[in-house]
Parts: structure tokens; sequence; C-alpha cells
């Protein structure tokens, strides 16, 4: 019965006839008077039911359309409660189109509200929501102290339901934004226990969540029994929203059980299309990414580059923020593959071009992060742009980025995070020839591998950490350390490993037994060393990788090169045919440098020649500066053990010329050693002076003990040159300090 007639029934029940007419005209007035305000308010309490109805249809536009009238309504009659309940279902529907920063806008007066009216029901749900806000904006620890305060009000106040979709939400955060799977999973369930008796609208929501866990778990045939049983559920609820996202997240279990045309065709076929349909663009640009991601790993970047621009642009018509933010850094993503591959092949100016794009939207993207607050997102793009500044040839901006990185990756435990940017960051000091600090990062590397118990990174962190102790001239500590390797590599379940790391993984071995016979040639065991390279050899001929085979002979050719030559120079050669086969630019080139630098020594010195200026002619093609240098490198050193210093003077020029217009500082001092070397055969003792101490200040200037050392070597033999043999010797002994 209508509410109106309800009020009119049980008022003639309790007056008698014989009052009737004395009130006739007085109940008339009366009625006329309240007819407005009573039926304001019925109207109000329809539209609410019609608008909770429509957000659990996913029709969210249309629900928030008609919570706004109902808005409109409880101002009018000043009703606070419903104010407050009303903002508070505004706030849920803005989190349902993810659009938190509008929710939280709505959600903030609401709680303030109900905390006024002493409405601890209300509170509760309220503060529930703003805590899902702070986790879509990725401030989770924020998240979790909200949902916290929420769940015990809940319980206070024995709201079962309430406290199942709160236990629902805090699982959520626990798997999906603090990467705390188990605990995300546990919580999860126990949501689940609450609402399969109380809540069939979020039990739904509940089983696509539990999905999502057993997916970061990799534990893929239970994510999708949980995914599926959501999905019937959904569509039972006639939930189009949910079941959108319930396809998303089988989608993504397809794709990380490499189903990708399953995965393609779901997203493009029924997921997009729902979600269209409900009008929540949040979903579609997450749609857009994942169809973005699928052909990036089919190796169409040019497709997957073009979806993740349709979704950045989509994120912008509809000023979603986090959406933007989201998209720039999967374009950064895009931009850093294309980047690799160029550089993999010794394309460096395609690849310089590549970081470049990649630092502008890592940028953009950090200032939205920054703003968000959002720090997961800000360490990884932090580690992004400061691997950037690494290829463009700025250490100190890579530097002072990738510190940053590792600071807020261990405020907020991020260990993967905290190990990509120090991975990085181990790289500027190894180019720095900072060993020290080399060791002292690869050893926090092996740390954070060991927590993960990540037999991956754990063999790829030893080999990096023999390779330094080789480095620093401790070839024990690097026999261990590569015997450690060896063994955790022979562990690897490779075929479970991702498609992109397998290949790395298959390296490991052969890396191991590589790096083992180096340093066995430091111990001057050479057979040892030669038994080792052989062993890699015959690994890398096992798993047919021809480009591992080429480097295992560069490797012999060097091991033989001082007791059988002739075994060198064929080793070294068989290294070049198969570089060509296989056309692998950046092999030939090393092959090529190998046996110019063999010639050289042999005085062979057209051979030499004939055979840099091959190098030359690569490094030209790619457009590849560090190939230049290594070619021109090799020139003047044949120039200059002919004694045709002209010629060495005039490339050992155009080799500095190269160096400091490609900013490649860690080359420049040796390049001007170089110089001051030629100038003092040349008797020009006052330009060797120049160059050498032009080297000194770079060298001091960076900070780099052992390029300090050599100027001081070479400006003692200038000093020594020009008669001042008190300046020389002081030099010299400056330079053994």
């Amino acid at each position: 019965m209508h509410p109106r007639l309800i009020f009119l029934s049980l008022m003639l029940a309790v007056v008698t006839p014989s009052t009737i007419a004395l009130i006739h005209q007085a109940e008339l007035t009366a009625v006329a008077q309240s007819v407005s305000p009573v039926t304001e308010k019925a109207n109000g309490d329809r539209l609410l039911l019609e608008g909770i109805q429509q957000y659990r249809l996913g029709q969210y536009p249309q629900a928030l359309s008609t919570y706004q009238r109902v808005l409109e309504i409880r101002k009018q009659q000043g009703d606070k409660a419903g104010i407050g309940q009303t903002l508070n279902n505004i706030g849920e529907v803005y989190l349902g189109l993810q659009q938190d920063d509008k929710a939280l806008e709505v959600l903030q007066p609401a709680v303030v509200i109900r905390q006024e009216l002493k409405d601890r029901t209300g509170e509760g749900e309220t503060l529930d929501n703003i805590g899902f806000a702070y986790y879509f904006q990725g401030q989770q620890d924020k998240a979790l102290e909200i949902l916290q305060q929420a769940l015990v009000i809940r319980r206070e106040v024995k709201d079962r339901i309430g406290e199942g979709k709160t236990l629902s939400r805090i699982g959520t955060v626990y798997y999906d934004g603090s990467n705390q799977y188990a605990q995300g999973l546990s919580t999860l369930k126990q949501a689940l226990a609450i609402q399969s008796i109380e809540d069939k609208f979020q039990t739904g929501i509940t089983l696509r969540r539990i999905a999502g866990a057993y997916t970061s778990l990799k534990d893929y045939p239970h994510a999708l029994e949980f995914a599926q049983k959501a999905l019937s559920w959904n569509r039972e609820l006639k939930n189009r929203a949910e079941e959108g996202r319930t396809l998303r997240q089988i989608a993504a279990i397809y794709f990380y059980q490499k189903k990708y045309d399953s995965a393609l065709q779901l997203l493009t076929q029924q997921a997009q299309p729902i979600v269209k349909e409900c009008g929540i663009p949040s979903q579609e640009i997450l749609i857009l990414i994942q169809v973005s991601q699928i052909y990036l790993v089919q190796n169409n970047i040019a497709r997957s580059l073009e979806i993740g621009q349709q979704a950045l642009a989509l994120a912008r018509s509809n000023q979603l923020r986090t959406q933007q933010m989201i998209s720039l850094e999967w374009l950064a993503k895009i931009y850093n593959v294309q980047a690799s591959s160029y550089t993999q092949t010794g394309l460096e100016s395609q690849a310089k071009i590549e970081y470049s794009r990649l630092l502008e939207v890592s940028e953009e993207a950090l200032s939205l992060a920054i703003i968000q607050k959002n720090l997961t997102l800000q360490t990884s793009l932090l580690q992004k742009i400061g691997f950037a500044f690494i290829i463009l040839n700025q250490p100190q901006k890579a530097i002072n980025n990738l510190q940053e990185s590792v600071s807020v990756a261990r405020k907020i435990k991020n260990l993967a995070t905290e190990l990509s940017a120090l991975t990085s960051l181990n790289l500027i000091y190894i180019q720095q020839g900072k060993n020290e600090k080399v060791i002292e990062v690869e050893l926090r590397m092996l740390e954070i591998a060991r927590l993960e118990n990540d037999k991956f990174d754990d063999t790829s962190t030893l080999s990096s950490l023999a390779s330094t102790y080789l480095a620093k001239g401790e070839p024990m500590k690097a026999v261990e350390a590569y015997q450690q390797a060896l063994t955790i590599a022979q562990q690897i379940e490779i075929t479970k490993l991702a498609p992109n790391l397998q290949d790395y993984a298959l390296r490991f071995k052969f890396s191991a037994l590589k790096g083992l016979s180096g340093s066995y040639k430091r111990f001057k065991q050479d057979d040892k060393a030669i038994d080792f390279a052989q062993q890699a050899l015959k690994y890398a001929q096992t798993i047919h990788k021809p480009i591992l085979e080429a480097e295992a002979l560069l490797d012999l050719r060097f091991l033989y090169y001082f007791n059988d030559f002739p075994k060198a120079i064929a080793a070294n050669q068989q290294a070049l045919t198969i570089a060509r086969q296989i056309n692998e630019p950046l092999q030939e080139a090393k092959a090529l440098r190998g046996l110019s630098n063999a010639y050289n020594q042999q005085q062979n010195y057209q051979k030499a020649l004939d055979f840099a200026n091959q190098l030359l002619a690569i490094a030209a093609h790619l457009e590849n500066s560090q190939l230049k240098n290594d070619a021109l490198e090799s020139i003047v050193n044949i120039y200059q053990k002919q004694g045709n210093y002209q010629k060495a003077l005039t490339t050992a020029q155009e080799r500095l010329v190269l160096l400091q217009k490609a900013n490649y500082r860690l080359f420049e001092s040796s390049a001007l050693l170089e110089l001051s070397n030629i100038y003092l055969s040349l008797g020009d003792t006052l330009q060797a002076l120049e160059t050498a101490t032009q080297a000194l200040n770079l060298a001091r200037e960076s900070k780099s003990s052992s390029e300090e050392a050599l100027a001081l070597i070479y400006l003692s033999q200038v000093y020594k040159a020009q008669g001042k043999y008190e300046q020389g010797i002081q030099t010299a002994q400056n330079a053994l300090e």
C-alpha cells in the first residue's frame, strides 16, 4: 500500500464518527498542506531504491543520475541522515567508475555527517568506501588503516553484511595492493563465508577477487575455477559491470597460461562491449591495456603501442587521473621494450629516441603519482626514469632517481621494485669502476633474491657479483660465486618461467662456465680456463644458441692467443662466420675487433686495418657510437704500432670528439691519455701535458681513483720527457698512494 494511504487508514481507524464532522475542514486543510513534503519524501525513498537497483545491475551512469536527484530532495527537506546516506551511495558509484578523486569528494562530507549524527552503522559503511578509494589511488597503508577502522565498527554494531564487504576489500588490498597474497586469500575466504549466507550481491564480487588472489599466487587452475563461479553468479544477478570485470579476470588468467588468442577474444568480443554498454570508461581503459599487453608479448610492438595510446586518449578525454597515470606507465613499458630491442641489435640512435619517449611519459606519470601519493607507482617510475638517464648518458640524474626509487621501495617494503632499481644503479657503479659500491649493491640484491626465494634473480646476481670480484682482483671469491651460480642455475625450472625470461635462464649456466674460465685465467691456470671455455662452447651448441657459441669461440680465441695463435685465429674466424650467418651485427663487431687486435699484435697491420674498417662500417650502419669508438681505438693502436703518429693523432682526435659529443665520460679520460701519449711520441710535450692534465681533472671530477692513478702515471712520463725529474717522481708516487 502507498505510504499516504496507510497513513489515512490509520487515522480513520482511531477517529470516532462523532468527531468526523468537527474536524473535516481542518483535516482537509492539513492534508492539503502535507501532501508536498510527504510525497517528496516518498519520492526520494523510491528513487533511492531505484538507484540501488541500478547500481547493483552495473548501470553506474544511471545510478549516479538517480542519486543526484535523491540528494536534491534530501537537501530540500533538510534531511541530514538522508544526505549522508545519499552522499555515501554517490561515492560508491564513483568507486564503481574508478573515479576515486570524485568518490573522496562526496565520501568525506558523508562520514562527517554520519559521525555528527552518531550513526555508527553509517560511519562504518562510509569509512569502508573511503578506505577503498585510497586503495584505488595506490595509498595502500592508508587504505588498510581506514578499512580496519571500518571493520571494528561493523563488528561493534553486528553488521554481518557490512563485515563481509569490508573483509573482502581488506583481502583485496592485501593481495593486490601490498603483495601479501596468502593473507589476502585467507581474508577473502573469511568474507566469502559470511557473504555466501548473508549477501548474494557481494558474493559475486568476492569470488572474482579470490580468483585474482589465486592468479597472483600463480595457481591458475584454482583462479579459473573461482572466476568461472564468479561469472555464473554475476550473470545470474544480471550485474553487467561485475560480469565485465570477471571476464577481464578470466582473460588475465588465460594470458598467464599463454592462451593469448583466447584472452584477446574474451577481451575484445565480450568484456569490452559490456563495459561500453555500462558506461565505465575506466574499465574499458584497463581492457585496452590488457589487449596491448597481449600484442606486446606477441612481439607486435606497433599494435601494442597503438592500443596503449588509445587507452591514454580515453583516460584524458574522461579526465580520469588514475587511469591516465596507469596508461602512461604502460606506454613507458612499451617504449622500454622497443628501446631494449634496438639496443640488442646495436641500433643505438633509435634506442635513445625510444628512451627519450619513455622519459617523457614516465615523468608525466610520476607527477600524477606524486599528486595521488601512490608510492608503489612512484618507485616503479623513478626506476624507469633512472634507467633511461643511464642510456642517455646522464649518470648523476640516473643515480638521483634510482636512489630515490630504492628509498621509496624500502619505505613500502616493495622488494621487487627495490631489486629493479638496485640493478640499474649497479650498472652505473660498474661503468664508473666503483667496485666497493657494486659489491654493496649486489650483496643487497642477493639478499632480496633469497628473501623472495627467487632462483632466477639469485643466479643472475651471483654471476654479476662474481664478475665484480674478478674485476676487483679477487679471483677466489669469483670462483666461489660462479660455482654457486652454476649449482642454482641447474635447479631453475625454465619451462615454468615467463617466455621473456626463459632465454635469460638458459644463459645462466653458460655465463657461470664462462666466468669460471675467466677466473682460472687470472690464476694463470690456462688448462682449467680452456676446459671451462670448452664446456661453455659445448653447452651453447647443446641448447642450440649460435650467438652463445660465437661468444664461447671468442673466449677460446683469447685463451689460445698466447700459446697457439693459429687456433686463436681459427676460433675467431669461426665466431665471425656464425655471427654473419645469424645476422648478429654486435657479435660480428666483437669478432672483427678481435681479429683486428690479433693481427695488430702479429704486426700484420694491413689485415688489422682491414678488419678495423669493417668494424667501422658496421658502426656507421647501426649509427652506434660505442662501436665507432671501439673501431677508432683499434685504428689508433694500429697506427701507433706502425709508428704512423700523424694518422694516429688525427684518428685519436676524431675519437675524442665522438666521445664528447656522445657524452661518454667514462671513455673520455682514456681517450685524452691516448692523445697525450701520441703527442709525446711526436715530441710535443706541451700538448701532451695539457691533455694529460685534462684527463686528470676529468678523473677527479668523476671520482674514479683508477682513472686518476692512470692519469698521474701519464703525467709523470710527460714531466720526465720535459726533464722535470723531481716533479715526475713526485707525480708517480702520488699515483701509488
